[in-house]
C-alpha cells in the first residue's frame, strides 16, 4: 500500500486476499473521491491556468492577456483587478466569465490556493499563492484576494525573501538571526581576520602562507637571534649594534629631515630638525615666511614652536611662530646680524651718518631735560619733521619751513589758515580787510563789518550811500551819526546789500559817519 493511501484513509481491496469480503463498488468509489477532493483542498493545489493578468481587465470575452489569445474554456488567474474581491481563477468564455469550479466558493479558498501559469510573455512558468488566507476568514465576493508569486523567474526578490545586501559592520552577539543578518555577521568576522576595509577584499597573504612562514622556535637559539640583529643593523656585538637603518646611533638626534616641495609648513608639528636646500622648492610651500632654502626647528610645548632660518649667508634672517589651541600665530622676524643697524652709518658718538628706515613705531626717549639737547626728526621726507632746538623750543616743519613753535608757555602758529575740527578759525583768504575811511572787515564766520563817511544834504534831502563791498546775502543793520553837534534829527533807511540812504534836517549840509553789519 502506498503512503497516501494510508494517510488519506482510502478504501482499497485486493481480490487475492479480500475475495470473501462483500462491498459496494459505487460506495467505495464515492467515498474515495470525497477523501481525495478534501485532501487536495487542504493542500491548496489547484489546476494549472493558461495565463495570468498583468493589469485590470474586463471579465468577459475572448481577449489577449500577457500575449496569450484566449480560447473558450481556458483557465485564467485574475490577480490585478482594481476591486480586489474580483480576483480569482476564472473560465474564459465569449460572454461574462465565471469563477472556476475549484475556486468558486469561500470554503474552497479557505485553505489557500496555488496556481501554475503555463503561458505568457511575463508570467510563463510562474507559481502564485493566495496570500489573503493568512488574514482570517475569506468571504468570496467581498474579501480582497491578494496573490503573491512564489515560484518561477522573479520570485526570489527582496520583497519575497528579504534584503540580500550584506552589512559588514554588524557584530555577532548571538547565533540566531535572519539569513541576511547572519551573512552580515560572518562578513564582519572575515573583515576582522583579513584586516581589510571590507569583507570581499582578499588579504595579500593567506592564513596558510602565514602558517607556513611562521618562526620555528625550536630552530633558533638566543645566540642565533643576537647574531641576526647584528647582521641586520651593522657593526657591534649582539644588541650593542652601532648602526640603525644605516645611521650611527649617535647621529640619530642630529639628522635633519628633508622637506619635499609643496609641503605645507603648518603640517610640521613633530619635534625635530627639517630642511630644504633649494629656493625653487621652498617657493612651492604654503606658509613659509620667505620662499628661500631654509632650516626649520620644531620644539614641542603646549602646542609647538617653529624657528625658520634662511640659508643665505649674506642676508641671514630668522623667523619664529607658535601653534596653540588649534591655530598658528603670525611669523615674527628676529633681530640678527642681517638686520641690525649698520655700524658703518654711525660715527664714534653713535650719530647716524646716513639714512635709516624704520618699519613700525619709533620711540625717541631723551631725559636730558634742563640740558641743551638738539633733535631733528624727519617724518617721511626731509621737508617735514620736528626740531628741538638748544634754546628749549620745539618747532614743527612742513615744506622745509617752520609752521609752529612751542616756547615755554607760548604757542606761536605761523599760518594763514587756522582750523578747529575742520572749520576755519582764521584764514587770510576768508578774513580780508580794507582799513580806509570807507572800509570793511570780513570775519571767518561769514560776518562782514563795513564803515564809511558821506556829506549829507540839508533839509532832509536823501543822500545815497554805497557800501565798499556788497553783502553776499543781507544787510542786517546800519547806524549813523553826524560829525558836528547838530540839533536836528538824523535818519537811515532804504538799506540793501549794496547801500542805504541817510537823512539830516539841518539847514546846511553836514558830514555823516555810518556803520553797517551783514553777511
Amino acid at each position: 500500500m502506498t503512503l497516501f493511501t494510508a494517510v488519506w484513509n482510502l478504501l482499497k481491496k485486493n481480490p487475492a486476499t479480500d475475495a470473501n469480503d462483500t462491498f459496494n463498488i459505487q460506495t467505495m468509489l464515492n467515498d474515495n473521491w470525497d477523501k481525495l477532493d478534501s485532501a487536495l483542498g487542504l493542500k491548496a493545489i489547484n489546476a494549472d491556468v493558461r495565463a495570468a493578468t498583468i493589469g485590470n481587465i474586463g471579465l468577459s470575452g475572448l481577449q489577449t492577456i500577457d500575449g496569450v489569445t484566449l480560447r473558450a474554456g481556458d483557465r485564467v488567474l485574475v490577480k490585478d483587478q482594481t476591486t480586489g474581491s474580483d480576483n480569482g481563477i476564472y473560465i474564459a468564455t465569449t460572454d461574462t466569465w465565471s469563477r472556476a469550479p475549484d475556486a468558486d466558493t469561500s470554503a474552497k479558498l479557505a485553505a489557500g490556493l496555488f496556481a501554475h501559469v503555463k503561458e505568457g510573455n511575463t508570467y510563463v512558468g510562474t507559481g502564485w499563492i493566495l496570500a489573503t488566507t493568512g488574514t482570517g476568514t475569506v468571504t468570496l465576493g467581498s474579501t480582497s484576494l491578494t496573490f503573491v508569486q512564489k515560484t518561477g523567474a522573479g520570485a526570489a526578490t527582496d520583497a519575497v525573501i528579504g534584503s540580500r545586501t550584506i552589512d559588514d559592520s554588524i557584530v555577532a552577539d548571538s547565533g540566531a538571526d535572519t539569513p541576511t543578518r547572519l551573512w552580515s555577521k560572518l562578513a564582519n568576522m572575515i573583515k576582522a581576520i583579513t584586516g581589510k576595509s571590507n569583507w570581499y577584499t582578499a588579504p595579500v597573504t593567506s592564513i596558510e602562507s602565514l602558517n607556513a612562514g611562521k618562526l620555528n622556535a625550536s630552530a633558533y637559539t638566543a645566540a642565533d637571534v643576537l647574531a641576526k640583529i647584528k647582521t641586520v643593523d651593522g657593526d657591534g656585538s649582539g644588541l650593542d649594534a652601532d648602526m640603525v637603518d644605516g645611521i650611527h646611533v649617535v647621529d640619530l638626534a642630529r639628522k635633519a629631515i628633508y622637506v619635499p616641495p609643496n609641503t605645507d609648513l603648518n603640517s610640521l608639528t613633530a619635534e625635530g630638525e627639517y630642511y630644504n636646500p633649494l629656493n625653487v622648492d621652498a617657493s612651492t610651500m604654503p606658509n613659509v615666511p620667505l620662499p628661500v632654502s631654509f632650516n626649520l626647528k620644531v620644539s614641542r610645548s603646549s602646542g609647538c614652536n617653529q624657528t625658520f632660518i634662511s640659508y643665505n649667508p649674506d642676508a641671514l634672517r630668522i623667523f619664529s611662530r607658535s601653534y596653540y589651541n588649534g591655530g598658528w600665530g603670525a611669523w615674527r622676524e628676529l633681530w640678527t646680524s642681517g638686520n641690525l643697524l649698520n655700524p658703518a652709518k654711525l660715527d664714534s658718538e653713535n650719530v647716524f651718518t646716513g639714512n635709516q628706515t624704520f618699519n613700525g613705531n619709533v620711540y625717541v626717549n631723551n631725559h636730558g631735560f634742563g640740558g641743551s639737547p638738539f633733535i631733528a626728526l624727519a617724518i617721511g621726507d626731509s621737508d617735514t619733521g620736528l626740531h628741538s632746538t638748544s634754546d628749549g623750543s620745539l618747532q614743527i616743519y612742513t615744506n622745509s619751513s617752520p609752521r609752529a613753535t612751542i616756547d615755554g608757555q607760548t604757542f606761536n602758529i605761523i599760518t594763514t589758515n587756522l582750523q578747529h575740527n575742520g572749520n576755519a578759525v582764521f584764514d587770510t583768504g576768508n578774513s580780508p580787510a580794507s582799513f580806509g575811511t570807507n572800509g570793511y572787515q570780513k570775519l571767518a564766520s561769514g560776518m562782514i563789518m563795513q564803515w564809511g563817511s558821506v556829506t549829507a544834504y540839508q533839509n532832509s534831502a536823501p543822500t545815497d550811500v554805497s557800501f565798499p563791498i556788497p553783502f553776499p546775502t543781507a544787510c542786517l543793520s546800519v547806524q549813523a551819526s553826524v560829525e558836528s553837534n547838530s540839533p536836528k534829527p538824523l535818519g537811515v533807511g532804504n538799506y540793501s546789500t549794496t547801500g542805504c540812504r541817510v537823512f539830516q534836517s539841518d539847514t546846511v549840509a553836514r558830514p555823516v559817519h555810518w556803520f553797517a553789519i551783514g553777511y
